[in-house]
């Protein structure tokens, strides 16, 4: 689909890669496309939390028995992702400039996020990622169709927060004061 930008597992046996559609995904991870992820591969760097993060919610889909249609599938896991957004201030969640764009204000973010916070340049969340850090979390969007933005452990992929909207570029007061009410919960 041209619309989506996703690194998805699927089932195979289809005779054309074309004959797949959207609800033949098992899991996906959103690139963050419109961005700093123009091209399917600039997200190299967090790949391994990526697919880490869709096995797991598959596992969390089958222990969780979670089903129906699509929209109450990802409904199911925000809702069990967001029991974990209570740990998030026990470590520092790291915002990278560069994945949060252009429009990113920065003393906004820091204005409506109370917890421990460090905006900082991607490397360190990709050393976060390399050395399976157990001190950070990271804030990641997916800015493709939709608008997603996620709270990943870097230690293995887990994700800790999940939201999103059908549109929008950024991530803005709003997306922060969701994050903080999920924290309070």
């Amino acid at each position: 689909n041209r619309g989506y930008h996703y690194l998805a597992l699927f089932n195979g046996g289809k005779k054309k890669l074309t004959h797949y559609k959207y609800d033949d995904m098992i899991a996906y991870a959103p690139v963050n496309r419109w961005v700093d992820e123009p091209e399917l591969t600039d997200c190299h760097w967090r790949v391994q939390n990526m697919i880490e993060s869709m096995i797991s919610a598959i596992q969390i889909v089958q222990e969780q028995d979670i089903k129906g249609n699509t929209l109450k599938i990802v409904q199911g896991l925000q809702d069990y992702y967001n029991t974990r957004a209570k740990d998030i201030p026990n470590r520092t969640l790291l915002v990278s400039e560069q994945s949060m764009g252009r429009k990113f204000k920065k003393a906004e973010f820091l204005s409506e996020y109370p917890y421990k916070v460090e905006v900082c340049e991607r490397e360190k969340v990709e050393n976060a990622i390399k050395e399976k850090s157990t001190e950070y979390y990271y804030l990641q969007p997916g800015i493709t169709l939709n608008k997603s933005y996620f709270v990943f452990d870097p230690s293995n992929g887990d994700v800790m927060f999940f939201d999103y909207d059908v549109q929008g570029m950024e991530i803005n007061k709003k997306n922060v004061r969701k994050l903080v009410e999920a924290i309070k919960e």
